[in-house]
């Protein structure tokens, strides 16, 4: 399933494309592309700033507002429902680092010496 470009709802069947206005990417709902389309008459083009919902990290036009433990956040559609539902911890965990588990590294350095050591059968053994 597509999502709204404005407002993340979830698209069904029923989805609007700026058809003519090649340079307006994205699918929509009525309400958001009925103000889309406002904002590029009143415009020229569109002037709303994208920004990034906090849970999923996905840029929309149209976000909402809940709260979550003290601070207040800004959610898309599907992630607003979540927030609201109560499922989110009051606290997030901390943001994961980009480091590799020490088993995947294991195997990725005996990997890397099975390569350079199969190369070095290969040219070893073809000269004899």
């Amino acid at each position: 399933m597509t999502s709204c470009t404005g407002c993340g709802l979830v698209l069904g069947f029923k989805k609007y494309k700026f058809n003519k206005l090649w340079r307006v990417p994205g699918k929509f709902c009525k309400p958001c592309m009925m103000l889309i389309g406002k904002d590029w008459d009143d415009h020229g083009k569109i002037t709303l700033p994208q920004r990034r919902c906090d849970l999923c990290q996905t840029e929309f036009y149209f976000l909402q507002v809940a709260w979550q433990g003290q601070k207040q956040k800004h959610f898309c559609d599907v992630c607003h429902k979540v927030a609201i539902s109560g499922v989110l911890p009051a606290k997030s965990r901390k943001e994961m680092t980009n480091k590799f588990p020490i088993p995947m590294l294991i195997i990725g350095g005996l990997g890397a010496v099975l390569m350079v050591l199969g190369a070095l059968f290969t040219l070893i053994g073809t000269t004899s």
